[in-house]
């Protein structure tokens, strides 16, 4: 009986489509490159000064500082080849998605209006105790 005066149940909405553009990936590559190089320069410059200990131009902050550039240099370079080669993929990925969006849509808003209709309809109804019918209130 419950079942016979519930509301309508809503239709789902499609999926969204988003557009990362390889942005996110290109980011990811890029911090890990320029950790992972950052660290290996420090080290090997770390060896170097250890290794010699007449060095008149290596101040510990130009190696940093030359690290940093280095490393960040890198890691911008390889990560803008990373997500210009990644490209063509996500932009078939990002047609194919956006296509089925525009499919799905029309779809989408014939059943919200009929879901509407129906809810409309039951909001105007009532279940009588007495004899358990359900009917609808008509404004005159």
């Amino acid at each position: 009986m419950a079942k016979s005066v519930a509301p309508p149940t809503a239709p789902e909405e499609p999926p969204a489509v988003r557009d990362m553009g390889g942005v996110g990936a290109a980011f990811v590559g890029c911090l890990l490159f320029f950790l992972v190089g950052f660290l290996a320069f420090v080290m090997v410059m770390g060896i170097f000064a250890g290794l010699s200990d007449d060095q008149p131009n290596a101040s510990p902050v130009l190696q940093f500082l030359l690290a940093v550039v280095i490393s960040f240099s890198l890691g911008l370079w390889v990560a803008r080849s990373v997500a210009s080669s990644s490209k063509p993929k996500l932009d078939a990925e990002y047609q194919a998605k956006l296509a089925a969006y525009n499919k799905a849509l029309p779809i989408y808003n014939e059943a919200l209006a009929i879901y509407n209709e129906a809810l409309a309809k039951w909001q105007r109804s009532y279940f009588c105790h007495r004899c358990g019918n359900v009917f609808e209130l008509q404004s005159s």
